[in-house]
């Protein structure tokens, strides 16, 4: 296989990774708490043109790949729900949640209460529990609710107490957060780039505001993508025309000999 013909058919797949990041990015571009992704250009290996010239070493590269994908980490849009268990990060940091056995952490404060023997927990809305500062679930108080004229308790204890519960959320940080590996649920994991999480509340960082009533939307950038779609499509269409000379020049040597 020729050069020419590898090169192109390497940027054939390049640039459908870049098409499928962004397709993704697209299609999250409502999702509460989203962060960007960006895919990571590299060239290929370069070798000899002329294997037994010591002399005069010319290098010739083999394409191009796009293996890695950068995040980032641009704060969404707020956008005011004025419900009481929505919460919004404006700074750096993450809330931590129970998933699955293993702890996440996402930018997403849509949360609500599960309700588990008469004990209520603060849950995500696929009824992941959110973690406070000590990384443990958060448990919400009954309420005595009270007669509005005698203001004795009627026997009913059906509400949650959820004053307060602004103040028990952990809020997580990373010393690289960019290191960190996008899962289901606009949710993240710690990886061995990312380092290890540790809490704001333990460390005494105050250098970030949470909001109630507020959502942090997408951070998606709808012209931006739509930008990179262009560039994708065009750098698929000229892979592809490369591959298709390469093959027509190899005829034509072919047919020569």
């Amino acid at each position: 296989m020729n050069i020419g013909f590898f090169s192109g058919a390497s940027g054939l797949m390049a640039y459908q990774a870049e098409m499928d990041t962004v397709a993704h990015n697209m299609a999250n571009v409502s999702t509460v708490g989203f962060k960007t992704v960006r895919s990571q250009f590299e060239d290929l290996i370069y070798t000899k043109m002329a294997l037994h010239d010591e002399e005069n070493i010319r290098l010739t590269g083999h394409g191009v790949k796009a293996d890695r994908r950068q995040l980032l980490m641009d704060q969404g849009n707020l956008n005011q729900t004025n419900r009481e268990l929505d919460f919004t990060i404006v700074g750096d940091g993450f809330f931590a949640i129970e998933r699955d056995g293993q702890t996440q952490y996402t930018r997403n404060g849509n949360f609500g209460i599960s309700v588990e023997n008469d004990a209520g927990y603060l849950v995500t809305w696929d009824g992941s529990y959110v973690l406070d500062g000590a990384g443990k679930r958060i448990n919400l108080p009954l309420e005595t609710v009270k007669d509005q004229t005698t203001g004795e308790a009627t026997g009913t204890t059906q509400n949650y107490d959820l004053k307060g519960v602004k103040d028990r959320l952990g809020i997580y940080r990373f010393p690289n957060q960019l290191g960190l590996e996008p899962t289901q649920g606009s949710s993240f994991l710690a990886t061995a780039e990312s380092g290890a999480a540790y809490s704001t509340q333990a460390a005494g960082v105050k250098d970030y505001d949470l909001l109630s009533n507020t959502l942090e939307q997408s951070a998606v950038n709808v012209s931006d993508e739509m930008t990179n779609i262009i560039k994708a499509q065009r750098g698929y269409q000229f892979s592809a025309r490369l591959v298709q000379t390469a093959d027509e020049l190899e005829e034509i040597l072919n047919n020569l000999r």
